[in-house]
């Protein structure tokens, strides 16, 4: 009871108090009644004013926050980003609800996973009206609770808004306890003053006054400390009072204020930290005022012009600007002042030292206290790593980036410039398809890096090699294109066919490796062939074919024929892809004879094609159509594998044959599992490998003569026997034949045929037969007719020969009859032996 403040009062006052110092202390109480009432209410009214302005300043940057985040969100109808932003908003304390409506004033999320209040009316339309018109938020408070809405804008148009409800029921509750107790605290104190002081002597009076003024003094510390703290928490600072360690009221009224400043510290976004999110912003931001001079910045915008912060402020904006830019920004700002409407244009910025930036510049309105009229808040945001990528993108999409060449886009619309030019002075236009001749092989054997590195040394020296105005592009892969344009004839387009050729001569330097290429060239001419560009292409890729058929490494110029070729190509190409898959592909087997014993000692797999009308081709009627198309790979596997089941068929069944020959094309022998594949046929048909003769030309072992030295080796290590066909008719040097481990030497037919009756040939195939006995190597001479090129071959000590004189090529079934013989049938002059 003794703790109360007011029976304390009482009991002192009443015993202090005399009838001499009641006029005295009536007089300085009478005062202290009034400084102490103005000075409560001065405290609760700065409280409750400090509170709703901060309040309302944390809902407009709440409020201007989300209106930025939700733009993407609300035009994509993003339903998920917009929860998770409300939903992050919503945990904030004080903040009641927030909703996203429509441009018809709808609520589209309010915050919740299952949208209860989806559809319902968030303002109406007079709101939205004004809404539309301005630029900032709404601020409306009732029934306790401040309502703060927001536009959301993306450009010029409007998307719908937010509305953001703040509670300040807490606020005001404590604000009005706070009121009371000042108020009651004043009232009751003055009251039992009063009393007491009626009790006073005269003797007292200086005791009585003391005593006043130590009542006042304890009555007044307090409160003064709460209105200054009060002003402090309007700055900002939200640190707890110092408890006094009272237990009265007053040590009440300063718990109920610390936990006033908790609430605050807790719901209010602090000054400073806005400060430094814009500070610490990358792009630039500029306030000006009416007069168009900078009033606020960052630390970005300064940095954009390379001056000090002081320099900048109160400079005229425009003058921020290069001159020749200044213009185009004062017409923007002029149009945001006519429409208030935001302004966007991209500009440059220039640096002291003259160097200019790239940026994108956003302008919009800004409404501050005490302006006469609108500001404008603009924003720099540097664009110099989008202008370089979007560069990049133009270079992507227009040019080939392995040789910095027009892509196959960019040919087609500078072929479509020059036949306009063209048409209009009366002048031709050359297009030139170049197909690079054995690229494929380079780029296969020594691997793409180098492929890709000689393509850009072809495309360098493709380009020193036209007239200035021409164009070359790359198509793709080992294909390029040119335009000749404003030619006054064929002729001088062949001119240029021929240079691009010649450019190629000279060997490539790659990695350490001096590569060679040739080019073959097909010529169309606008208009004389055609007048599109999807023809001229088209027509210019035809001559090329047409020049690889030719023997590569020349050019040649489009004819209307050309697609009769072309056509009846394309019907071969289907009925090979139909025999295949009706496996009308068949093995014949011609016999080669030893001439020693006069028996037939092998065969040779050749390969023969049942077409659907029943007329049989040999290999030369479809090969080379076959390797374009990427199946001889696959059909001489098939041939290696028949060849092997045949002959192990025989050999099940008596038959005494030495071996079988295969040929093997280019591409096969290539392959990198060449061997292995080899060794997993005679494994599965249980043949040894001393059975099987593999049969490879001239032109084969010239391609990659270190590569073909290794394979050789590996098939001699598993002891598969080794044949050069067609031997004579290629450039095979002494040297060289030193090094293959094969084992047999056919002599081309083509040689044969004029023996012996031309000397020039029999002295070149005698010649060859004793190179092939100088170096070890069994000799067989092909397609042998007569008895004059029998009897030359047993003169020249040949081992073998074949040929028409004794079997063509027969099916397995004949071969089969012709094996059970001990020896060759009357008519074949074996008996002669």
């Amino acid at each position: 009871m003794l703790k109360r403040l007011q029976t304390r009062y009482a009991l002192v006052l009443i015993a202090l108090v005399v009838v001499v110092v009641l006029l005295l202390t009536l007089v300085h109480f009478t005062s202290f009644r009034s400084s102490l009432r103005n000075l409560s209410t001065a405290g609760a009214q700065a409280v409750s004013a400090e509170f709703l302005t901060l309040t309302r300043e944390r809902g407009e940057a709440v409020a201007d926050f989300l209106s930025r985040a939700l733009v993407n969100p609300l035009y994509e109808l993003d339903m998920r980003a917009m929860l998770e932003l409300l939903r992050d908003i919503k945990a904030l304390p004080g903040v009641e609800r927030v909703v996203v409506f429509g441009t018809d004033g709808r609520i589209l999320h309010d915050g919740l996973e299952m949208l209860p209040g989806y559809g319902e009316v968030a303002i109406d339309e007079a709101q939205s009206e004004r809404l539309r018109s301005q630029q900032q938020a709404l601020i409306e408070r009732s029934d306790g609770d401040l309502y703060v809405t927001r536009a959301i804008h993306i450009g010029d148009d409007y998307l719908g808004g937010l509305r953001l409800q703040l509670s300040l029921r807490v606020a005001e509750q404590k604000i009005a306890v706070m009121e009371d107790e000042f108020g009651q605290l004043a009232e009751g104190g003055l009251r039992d003053t009063m009393m007491l002081t009626l009790l006073l002597t005269l003797i007292l009076v200086v005791l009585v006054l003391l005593l006043a003024f130590f009542i006042a003094g304890r009555l007044a510390r307090p409160l003064v400390k709460l209105a200054e703290k009060a002003t402090h928490a309007g700055q900002g600072d939200y640190r707890a009072l110092q408890r006094s360690g009272r237990e009265d009221e007053i040590g009440t009224l300063e718990q109920a204020f610390n936990r006033m400043l908790n609430s605050l510290e807790e719901t209010t976004v602090s000054r400073r930290f806005v400060e430094t999110v814009v500070g610490s912003m990358k792009d630039g931001l500029l306030v000006m005022d009416p007069g168009g001079r900078v009033e606020l910045f960052n630390r970005a915008a300064a940095g954009f012009f390379k001056t000090a912060a002081g320099r900048l402020h109160r400079r005229l904006f425009l003058d921020l600007f290069p001159a020749d830019a200044r213009e185009r920004i004062a017409q923007a700002i002029e149009r945001l002042g006519s429409s208030s409407q935001p302004q966007s244009l991209e500009t440059e910025c220039e640096e002291p030292s003259g160097r200019r930036i790239p940026v994108a510049l956003s302008c919009s309105p800004v409404n501050i206290e005490g302006w006469h009229a609108s500001g404008v808040v603009c924003v720099l945001q540097d664009i110099s790593e989008r202008r370089i990528a979007e560069a990049r993108i133009r270079q992507l999409a227009q040019y080939d980036p392995l040789t910095g060449l027009p892509n196959r886009a960019l040919f087609q619309d500078r072929l479509q410039q020059a036949i306009a030019v063209a048409e209009r002075s009366e002048r031709l236009v050359g297009v030139m398809f170049l197909d690079l001749d054995g690229f494929k092989y380079i780029n296969d054997t020594l691997g793409h890096f180098v492929g890709d590195q000689l393509l850009a040394q072809v495309a360098v020296r493709l380009t020193s090699g036209l007239r200035k105005g021409d164009t070359v592009a790359r198509l793709g892969g080992d294909e390029f294109v040119v335009i000749a344009d404003m030619l006054k004839s064929y002729e001088d387009c062949a001119v240029i066919a021929a240079g691009l050729i010649d450019s190629l001569k000279r060997p490539f330097p790659v990695m350490e490796r001096e590569l060679f290429l040739t080019g073959s060239v097909g010529i169309t001419i606008y208009p004389l062939a055609a007048e599109d560009t999807a023809t001229l292409l088209r027509q210019a890729d035809t001559a090329m074919y047409r020049a690889k058929e030719s023997g590569k490494n020349s050019w040649c110029l489009y004819e209307k024929r050309m697609e009769i070729v072309n056509v009846r190509r394309m019907e071969l190409e289907a009925a090979l892809r139909r025999g295949l898959m009706n496996d009308d592909f068949e093995l014949y087997y011609q016999p080669q004879v030893e001439l020693a014993s006069g028996r037939v000692m092998a065969v040779e797999a050749l390969l023969r094609w049942r077409r659907f009308d029943a007329k049989l081709l040999a290999p030369a009627d479809f090969l080379t159509v076959m390797e374009d198309m990427g199946l001889i790979v696959a059909v001489g596997d098939m041939v290696l594998t028949r060849a092997c089941r045949q002959f192990a068929l025989w050999r099940s069944r008596g038959a005494k044959l030495k071996r079988v020959a295969v040929n093997l094309s280019v591409r096969q022998f290539e392959e990198q599992d060449l061997v292995a594949r080899v060794g997993e046929v005679l494994q599965a048909n249980g043949l040894t490998a001393d059975v099987l003769e593999l049969e490879i030309t001239e032109s084969t072992l010239m391609r990659d003569p270190e590569q073909v030295i290794k394979t050789l080796r590996a098939l001699k290590a598993r002891g598969v026997q080794v044949a050069i066909d067609d031997f004579g008719a290629g450039f095979s040097s002494f040297s060289y034949l030193q090094q293959l481990d094969v084992d047999t030497l056919k002599i081309d037919r083509s040689l044969i045929q004029q023996v012996p009756q031309n000397a020039d040939h029999a002295a070149i195939v005698v010649a060859l037969i004793k190179m092939a006995q100088m170096l070890g190597k069994e000799v067989m001479l092909e397609g042998v007719e007569s008895a004059a090129q029998l009897a030359f071959a047993r003169e020249q000590g040949v081992d073998s020969v074949q040929g028409y004189r004794f079997f063509p090529a027969l099916p397995a079934s004949e071969i089969e009859q012709l094996l059970r013989q001990s020896a060759p049938s009357p008519g074949t002059e074996l008996e002669t032996f």
